[in-house]
């Protein structure tokens, strides 16, 4: 029996500046996703490690899409309460209300368990795709999960976005620990030495893993192969598996696949990466949106609007606009477009 991990699916209701195809390869990454659970009957727990969303939907116009990705949900949440119920002998839910743990118990909680990302919280709209799901009982956020599978005791422990403990409970003895972290962890291959003081401002990957036998790391979209913390080459285990969303274009994200992390219970050290295939990233992608957004980064890098506070000379803005001396005329214009798209729309 195994455990499947999947992280950074950024569904979005929109287009990015850089993709033609965000919103369709949305729906096709829960559909991928479901169909591999499908095919692999032996996978009977299912971790989702933060960022659901990329942002909460709200485009008006694409309100069906986002009724699809509920529908996915409800699809692979009931696949995967089927597989708990047949094949988990034993189990404890860390850190939840009796509220939850009661409907879990009968099925009205579905057993797909999460971490919260940065990107499911929204501190302008406050209430996200990620708590529907939640308040749906389509997904699930706890502390942490112990069960047992075919003898073997594995707890789970949850680590949202800025979560501030990571202390593991006393377990049973011989229990295997996987730890599921969406946090900024610096490593020995870590992409963010790149910043500066780094030290000073992320986690330190020995500290992340204490107590763990793997800690399996989202956020961090680049995959990494997995790295041993411990001592002279031994457990614990640092595993940044990858995401299975490509929200820039870089040379990272120039691939056709998302990744997951496929692991047997009772076993934590063999390491296996799931690739599922997604929307080609040369369909995905807009090269023409690129290039257009390059060719203005060229043309516009030594651009200064060498702007102050200006006094107002009529009671027309057009007017006040031409007045500024210091202001190229394309500029002059914009602006003018602009206060007459407000002044039309107001």
């Amino acid at each position: 029996m195994r455990h499947l991990t999947v992280g950074d699916l950024h569904l979005y209701d929109r287009e990015m500046r850089s993709t033609k195809g965000m919103v369709e390869n949305s729906l096709i990454t829960l559909v991928k996703l479901r169909e591999f659970i499908e095919e692999n009957e032996d996978v009977v727990l299912l971790n989702i490690n933060g960022d659901i969303q990329h942002t909460t939907p709200v485009n008006k116009f694409n309100r069906r899409e986002v009724a699809k990705w509920r529908e996915e949900f409800r699809k692979i949440g009931m696949i995967m309460y089927d597989r708990f119920k047949e094949n988990i002998k034993g189990y404890k839910l860390v850190g939840a209300s009796d509220e939850v743990k009661e409907k879990f118990k009968t099925g009205r909680v579905l057993p797909i368990f999460t971490t919260r990302g940065n990107h499911d919280i929204d501190t302008i709209l406050g209430h996200t795709f990620y708590d529907e799901l939640m308040e749906e009982g389509l997904i699930v956020n706890v502390k942490g999960l112990l069960v047992n599978v075919e003898g073997s005791k594995t707890f789970f422990t949850y680590r949202d976005y800025e979560t501030d403990s990571r202390k593991i409970p006393k377990l049973p003895k011989g229990t295997d620990v996987i730890a599921l972290e969406h946090n900024d962890v610096l490593h020995a291959e870590s992409s963010l030495w790149n910043v500066p003081d780094a030290e000073e401002k992320y986690l330190d990957a020995k500290d992340v893993v204490k107590g763990t036998d793997v800690t399996i790391l989202g956020h961090v979209h680049d995959k990494v192969d997995p790295l041993y913390i411990g001592k002279d080459g031994t457990l614990p285990v640092l595993w940044q598996v990858g995401s299975m969303a490509r929200t820039g274009f870089t040379e990272e994200a120039k691939r056709d696949v998302g990744y997951g992390a496929l692991m047997d219970f009772g076993d934590v050290e063999t390491y296996m990466t799931v690739e599922f295939d997604l929307m080609p990233y040369k369909e995905y992608f807009s090269y023409k949106k690129m290039m257009r957004k390059n060719q203005y980064k060229e043309e516009y890098k030594d651009f200064n609007l060498k702007m102050e506070e200006k006094k107002r000379v009529s009671t027309d803005f057009r007017d006040d606009i031409n007045s500024f001396e210091d202001v190229e005329k394309e500029v002059k214009e914009y602006a003018i477009g602009v206060m007459e798209s407000i002044h039309n729309n107001g």
